[in-house]
């Protein structure tokens, strides 16, 4: 996850400047600059979210009869303030989900995912990604709001700690790429620098779509003047604009891409369809929740079963290309830094007919070997892989991650 900039300058509302919060690192607590008294209202949401972002927080969480908790450089920090109640969570999910229907339809079992937005009195929107879900408070209608930062600017490649030659991996003529890790270790952001990667190529313009749930990166820092790319980029938000990923997929097919990407693959009806289409001749980057290349491979395997398990452990090794998943760490020198650390491995012609001569359940053992050295197992060339490496502070993202 990056930091957004707006850290470093001063953001006003509606005429007032935003103040950041009175940080007590010793405690781990922050307190907003005004108390917060008597009813919650929306302008006060809007001036607390600007107030997490002139501070440098990454991540927001609101819960029924609790205090607000935020993110600060990795760390889980407790906003010093009262306690929300039931009415003030209604007031913040009527605010973001602009809706007044967004409790009962979390009171019907319903998942919310979905943006929001802030447009400060100069400079671009603000965005966030929203999470909404029923949690138990002091009764059983609590709700969970967790909210991430969105970065108000796109990375390039040197910008999340990718090398000249993991770029040129990441950008195969076709097939599948799929980035992994944990919840907040930067997919993201790394495929965001791909996509920059591609916006700002002249010598081969592409048209690109994107399926998101929900839009995180708009694209609309790199503009089309500077870099004179013809590459075209058309993203849709599953809720908004198409109903789910797979539907989004099928579309996208009649759209003439030349890349499609795919927020993430999360199940099986979108594990199917992204790797349909990465077997139609079209260049298809996702990315999922995993810890390791041979993890990656497993999660996609798993999703299926009986029979079709076989049948689309085929399909998926056919199509992919590469598989990348990496960590975040604080940096050694400066923990205030995070460094990256990251495995691939690349599916060669020569990898994939060594795992097609193998069982499916056996392909993590042979995947984790290629990883440790490629050349112990008699696969020439040699793909290009890489192990979790220690890294040294000269390797940190320059805006976070």
């Amino acid at each position: 996850m990056l930091k957004s900039t707006t850290g470093e300058r001063i953001i006003t509302l509606k005429g007032n400047i935003i103040p950041p919060f009175r940080v007590n690192h010793q405690k781990r607590t922050v307190a907003p600059a005004e108390n917060l008294t008597g009813k919650f209202t929306k302008p006060q949401l809007r001036a607390f979210l600007l107030s997490c972002v002139v501070t440098g927080a990454s991540d927001i969480t609101f819960q029924t009869d609790q205090e607000p908790r935020i993110l600060l450089n990795g760390g889980l920090y407790l906003v010093k303030t009262r306690c929300w109640t039931p009415t003030d969570t209604q007031t913040i999910l009527e605010e973001l989900y602009r809706s007044a229907n967004a409790q009962a339809e979390i009171s019907g079992q319903k998942v919310l995912d979905f943006s929001y937005e802030i447009k400060p009195d100069s400079g671009p929107k603000l965005r966030f990604r929203v999470n909404a879900i029923g949690v138990r408070g002091w009764d059983a209608t609590g709700v969970e709001i967790s909210i991430r930062i969105l970065p108000d600017f796109t990375p390039d490649p040197e910008c999340v700690g990718l090398t000249e030659e993991e770029v040129d991996l990441l950008t195969p003529s076709d097939g599948l790429v799929v980035v992994a890790g944990s919840t907040g270790s930067g997919k993201s952001s790394t495929l965001a620098a791909m996509v920059r990667h591609h916006l700002e190529a002249t010598l081969h313009p592409r048209k690109i779509v994107s399926i998101d749930s929900p839009v995180e990166f708009t694209y609309r820092d790199i503009p089309v003047i500077v870099s004179g790319s013809p590459t075209i980029i058309g993203q849709s938000e599953v809720g908004y604009h198409i109903p789910s990923f797979a539907d989004g997929v099928r579309s996208a097919l009649r759209r003439n891409p030349d890349i499609i990407i795919i927020g993430e693959a999360r199940d099986k009806t979108t594990v199917s369809a992204t790797v349909e289409a990465s077997l139609t001749g079209h260049l298809v980057y996702t990315t999922t929740h995993a810890y390791s290349v041979a993890n990656t491979i497993q999660r996609f395997i798993s999703v299926f079963d009986g029979n079709r398990e076989t049948h689309k452990a085929l399909d998926i090794l056919t199509s992919l290309r590469v598989i990348m998943v990496q960590k975040l760490i604080p940096g050694y020198q400066n923990k205030q830094q995070v460094q990256v650390l990251r495995e691939y491995l690349e599916f060669t012609p020569m990898v994939r007919e060594r795992l097609l001569a193998m069982e499916p359940h056996d392909w993590p053992n042979l995947i984790n070997c290629l990883i440790a050295d490629p050349t112990t197992i008699g696969i020439e060339p040699f793909p290009r892989s890489r192990s979790f490496q220690t890294v040294n502070d000269s390797h940190h993202h320059k805006a976070g991650s």
